[in-house]
């Protein structure tokens, strides 16, 4: 009888080779730790960081005269204060832009207000109302006008 062939006539049963072992054991471990994290959000529920959103905005005002000549409608307003307020009146902030409007901030779920003003120029201010659901990012755009009074006589400012 040949060496290869079992008795029955099947091949004979041969062992696993050292990287098929290992890649075995790396799948049983693999497998038992994702097992385990479900586990985990199953019982505590989704990480803390995806249970907020983020707000990405920008404040703008009127460009002067001559930018507007150029094309160019907006600027960016800097250094205006955002005032972030919850529609049920439970929470308020102020965030402050950066030198081209700019402002970021996270917030929970929920409905909110904001409301533009500007930091050096009397400015009239927009109000946005905005929903921030959890792991999502908004980017609101809002825009300084100039005051009813100075609209009204032809007045833009400077």
């Amino acid at each position: 009888m040949h060496p290869d062939v079992a008795p029955d006539g099947a091949p004979p049963a041969r062992l696993m080779s050292w990287p098929e072992a290992m890649l075995i054991a790396g799948l049983v471990v693999a497998s038992l730790f994702l097992l385990a994290a479900g586990a985990y959000l199953l019982r505590y529920g989704v990480p803390a960081a995806s249970r907020y959103g983020v707000v990405l905005g920008q404040v703008v005002k009127p460009t002067p005269a001559e930018a507007q000549h150029s094309g160019r409608r907006a600027v960016g307003a800097g250094g205006s204060w955002i005032v972030i307020t919850s529609t049920d009146d439970a929470s308020r902030i102020a965030v402050q832009a950066d030198e081209r409007g700019r402002f970021r901030v996270k917030l929970p779920p929920g409905s909110y207000v904001l409301r533009a003003r500007s930091s050096q120029e009397r400015l009239s201010a927009q109000e946005r109302r905005i929903e921030v659901l959890g792991g999502q990012a908004l980017n609101p755009r809002l825009s300084l006008s100039a005051p009813l009074w100075a609209a009204s006589a032809g007045q833009l400012p400077r």
